[in-house]
């Protein structure tokens, strides 16, 4: 099976290691998989594991994407993909686009996977023109069913929630099929590595002040307005002003647009004197071994998430979570740790809830009860993904040779 996947960049990323990790494993499984998009920090390791790049400016809103569609044009006739999987909306438009000047017994299956709870326009609509659409979890295919199914009855949307769209042993009918991400359960542990030592290390010297038994607070997530961090400076000063010691880590990097927003953190933990509390972790390629080596991960956006991996992560790796009850995160919190659930936008109940969790004599004594409880394995769903494929396939067959 010839696979096409089809994102704006490969950068770090929840949408990029989702992709990366599909490809992954169905190049593993003996199929043919590439991947377009505009190039990223995690091409070489695809690259290493017989996934094929082709890289073209598709990342951004402007002209010079529009200019890629005859290449789009030209790849499809060449490469002749049984299934192109978009993950992201520009590169569905464009892929749509493309799709109009080929043929129409000539073109590939679209599957198209929602990672994102989108604004509601016809822009973000385009994700659902897809002959099959995955939402990663039941959050993302409510949030899309409540706000598309009637707002925007156009004519590939008409069977949003009917019942026939494709038939298989064991798959719902259905046009949108809910399948969780999972997490990969083997490099998520309890159980120390060689890479915890590299992250204490980092530690030490990132706090002056390391104290081993001064609970660190993490808040993982590329830097951006929407990640919630204002919550956490504000719960620091407040467990400061109660004179409860505890560190905290906001780990992830910055691009070239955020760069005046993390000025801007930088200066607000300074104007609250919490230079000593709070610290920039930055990128982390190790991050089993992070949430190890923290007490509480935290997880505050200030939008709700679709799915909110990192409960499942830190779980996983044996650190409880605490996040705010909304969305994915809220899902996932539910289903796997409700104690850590809090009220949506409730300062005074985070800071409540955190106070809570650092009073415990031991805040991860359950590690690895923790640990077990995460069995959802991300192999699952690439599994589901797979059987989607051959079950669509079948049923353009069987389509075709009824025509």
């Amino acid at each position: 099976m010839k696979i096409l996947n089809v994102l704006p960049e490969l950068n770090h990323g929840g949408v990029e290691m989702v992709v990366a990790e599909s490809s992954i494993a169905l190049a593993a499984a003996g199929n043919e998989v590439f991947v377009l998009c505009a190039g990223g920090l995690m091409v070489d390791a695809l690259i290493k594991q017989n996934v094929k790049l082709i890289c073209l400016p598709i990342a951004k809103k402007n002209l010079t994407s529009l200019f890629q569609i005859i290449k789009i044009i030209r790849l499809i006739k060449d490469i002749k993909p049984d299934i192109i999987h978009i993950h992201s909306r520009l590169p569905a438009w464009l892929i749509y686009t493309a799709l109009k000047f080929i043929p129409k017994t000539q073109r590939p299956i679209t599957v198209a996977t929602i990672h994102g709870l989108h604004s509601v326009n016809i822009y973000s609509a385009i994700v659902l023109k897809a002959d099959v659409v995955i939402a990663v979890s039941t959050a993302c295919f409510e949030y899309y069913h409540k706000h598309y199914l009637n707002k925007y009855p156009h004519k590939y949307l008409s069977n949003l929630a009917s019942e026939n769209i494709l038939n298989s042993d064991g798959l719902s009918t259905k046009k949108i099929h809910i399948f969780p991400l999972g997490v990969d359960t083997r490099q998520f542990t309890a159980i120390i590595d060689e890479h915890d030592t590299q992250i204490l290390e980092k530690l030490k010297a990132l706090i002056p002040a390391y104290n081993p038994k001064t609970p660190i607070l993490a808040l993982v997530g590329r830097l951006s307005k929407i990640k919630g961090h204002t919550y956490l400076i504000n719960l620091m000063s407040e467990l400061n002003k109660q004179e409860l010691t505890a560190y905290a880590i906001i780990v992830g990097s910055a691009d070239i647009k955020q760069q005046e927003y993390m000025a801007h953190l930088k200066q607000t933990i300074i104007d609250k004197n919490l230079q000593n509390c709070i610290f920039f972790f930055g990128e982390c390629a190790a991050m089993p071994a992070l949430f190890r080596q923290v007490d509480l991960t935290l997880s505050l956006s200030i939008k709700a998430e679709s799915y909110g991996r990192i409960v499942l992560e830190s779980l996983r790796a044996g650190t409880p979570v605490v996040g705010w009850d909304i969305g994915g995160i809220g899902e996932n919190l539910k289903a796997f740790y409700p104690t850590g659930l809090v009220k949506f936008d409730d300062q005074s109940a985070l800071t409540k809830k955190v106070k809570q969790a650092l009073r415990l004599d031991k805040i991860k004594e359950e590690s690895q009860q923790l640990s077990d409880s995460i069995t959802l394995d991300c192999s699952e769903h690439h599994q589901h993904v797979l059987q989607l494929y051959q079950t669509a396939l079948d049923y353009k067959l069987e389509e075709t040779s009824i025509n």
